[in-house]
């Protein structure tokens, strides 16, 4: 799929999506991601999806500076579907000797 640069307003990007991003360290799944700044840096800060023990629907952010890889889904169910697919692929070739992948 091709890929275009985005000179939008990022806000609007993010309104009604669910955001799933990725920094160095770990990934965060957000709901309603809006921009905030808290300490002098930009932040998203949103609400964590149902479903996650011990995090389920918490406020949670992660600054903006720190985020490597970002994805945007419709809904909680497309970002379900698309984790358990990738769950899924992970676990396959995980399982192959790495002399199989020449």
């Amino acid at each position: 799929m091709p890929t275009e640069s985005f000179d939008g307003d990022l806000p609007k990007l993010f309104s009604g999506k669910v955001l799933h991003c990725w920094t160095q360290r770990t990934g965060m799944v957000l709901l309603g991601g809006r921009f905030e700044t808290i300490g002098g840096r930009l932040f998203v800060v949103g609400m964590t999806p149902p479903g996650w023990p011990g995090y389920e629907s918490k406020v949670a952010a992660v600054a903006w500076d720190e985020v490597a890889t970002f994805y945007l889904y419709d809904t909680v169910e497309e970002w379900q579907t698309s984790q358990r697919v990738w769950r899924a692929a992970k676990r396959k070739m995980n399982s192959k000797s790495w002399f199989s992948f020449g």
